[in-house]
């Protein structure tokens, strides 16, 4: 229990909760999110997902990934001590995760970089570093190799079904994502200014990446949370198939107008999610 150990909040014990309503872990093993504490000493921003939908299980999604010990504590003992681990890609960590989901993808991937840190059910994670020079986006970048970079997430040990290989990895350690993995399918790496146009339909994959570079660029423009909502409703409504939950629409304009139009950061623009 090392992780939950660190913490330095006074919670319920297991046998205090026997008597509770909430869906525990079974007896002798140890709740999954009760592991990321340790992940955020690390320096890894964390949240839970809920095992049941797959989803980011508090408000504002990914965009919630934090270190702080005090707001994990508070997460946990809100309920969501059995959820499992995601950890916030790109530029808020600094991380960007190769994931080989093939034998084939995972065999290049381990001849090339050696282990993974993360074994998966269907293959491997390789952690590296973000170079913090451009965007790099979460894509597909080759069969059965998914890019989880800025906008992205991943899940973490000890969530179901995986583990680490050699344990939490230092982010210092890391070694920078090499150029051969950060161009986008097409052959050219995107800048920070890259986003295209918005298309008559927007699918499924694509709704929080366009969403959020809408919100972003109206921040700049100095438009607050209630316009951006605004917008991004009717967006989301007519063009996004099929239309993402109101709540994570909500959360989006919500994440960016955290920034002054001025000072808002260059990576609120690239900062997105596939969903």
């Amino acid at each position: 229990m090392a992780g939950w150990a660190a913490l330095s909040v006074s919670l319920p014990t297991r046998k205090d909760k026997m008597n509770s309503s909430r869906i525990e872990a079974p007896m002798g093993a140890e709740p999954t999110f009760w592991g990321a504490p340790d992940l955020a000493k690390a320096g890894y921003p964390v949240f839970p997902i809920s095992p049941d939908t797959k989803q980011p299980s508090v408000q504002g999604g990914f965009y919630a990934g934090t270190t702080d010990l005090s707001k994990i504590a508070e997460w946990i003992t809100e309920g969501r001590e059995d959820h499992d681990i995601g950890i916030t890609t790109g530029l808020p960590s600094i991380l960007v995760v190769i994931d080989a989901d093939t034998a084939r993808a995972y065999q290049a991937m381990f001849k090339k970089f050696g282990p993974p840190q993360v074994n998966t059910p269907r293959g491997g994670h390789w952690y590296f570093r973000h170079p913090q020079n451009g965007k790099i986006t979460s894509t597909e970048i080759a069969p059965g190799l998914d890019r989880k970079g800025d906008g992205g997430l991943v899940l973490a040990p000890p969530s179901r079904h995986r583990d680490w290989t050699d344990g939490i990895p230092a982010r210092d350690t890391l070694p920078v994502l090499p150029k051969e993995l950060r161009a986008d399918p097409g052959g050219h790496s995107k800048g920070a200014s890259d986003s295209g146009p918005v298309g008559v339909e927007v699918p499924g994959g694509q709704r929080n990446r366009t969403l959020t570079s809408l919100a972003g660029t109206m921040r700049r423009r100095g438009m607050g949370e209630a316009e951006i909502f605004a917008a991004l409703e009717v967006t989301n409504r007519l063009r996004c198939k099929p239309p993402l939950p109101v709540e994570d629409v909500r959360g989006i304009s919500g994440s960016v107008t955290r920034y002054e139009p001025s000072k808002a950061p260059w990576w609120v623009r690239v900062v997105t999610r596939n969903d």
